[in-house]
């Protein structure tokens, strides 16, 4: 089985290795084996975006054989970079739309409603080093790309000295029902613009 190249900084830790069993190179490879395994064959992404570790068969020590699984990827994890994401936002036809992140285990979420028109990009900040691990939601008048990205691009945002604009967003924090809720609108957003462009390839 072919291992997947997932994180800059497992690689990082395995030419580490390489480098100080230099004449050992079978049990350099026992160690990669042995080492991505677990990310290979025991951790499984779930559609919500959270990741599930398959362990042994008794339901009652999966928190403690799980936590037990990952511990050796702490090092890693620590070294892991910030990592930035740039999303296309679906919106209905006046240009209303959101941004969600939820916990299933703690059962909570935020959303953030806005306008495309006002905030066209939309970022999500994500770090998981060790002791750091946090996410952000942004959306922007400008992406991350920088002011040259955008002058050449032709949508440079400026704005005249002294001069005002009003941005309007509304930040919802999500229990119980309302968790479920957000997902259902999301999927209805995502099924109402692509019946307006059905309409715009039509027209």
């Amino acid at each position: 089985m072919e291992r997947r190249r997932q994180y800059d900084s497992i690689e990082r830790i395995l030419q580490t290795v390489k480098e100080k069993l230099k004449g050992e190179e079978r049990l350099a490879r026992i160690f990669e084996n042995c080492y991505t395994n677990t990310l290979d064959r025991t951790v499984k992404r779930m559609p919500d975006g959270t990741a599930y570790v398959v362990t042994g068969d008794i339901p009652a020590m999966w928190l403690r054989d799980s936590a037990a699984q990952m511990r050796p990827y702490l090092i890693a994890a620590k070294e892991e970079p910030e990592y930035v994401f740039l999303h296309e936002m679906a919106a209905d036809k006046r240009g209303n739309t959101f941004g969600a992140i939820i916990n299933p285990g703690l059962g909570i979420g935020l959303k953030i409603d806005y306008n495309v028109r006002e905030l066209p990009y939309f970022m999500q900040w994500k770090s998981i080093a060790a002791g750091d691990y946090v996410a952000g939601l942004e959306p922007a008048n400008a992406s991350v790309y920088g002011r040259a990205y955008h002058r050449e691009k032709g949508d440079l945002h400026r704005m005249e000295p002294f001069s005002e604009e009003v941005k309007r967003l509304k930040l919802t924090f999500l229990t119980g029902a309302e968790l479920d809720g957000v997902k259902k609108e999301a999927e209805d957003l995502l099924k109402e613009e692509g019946e307006n462009q059905d309409e715009t390839v039509k027209d």
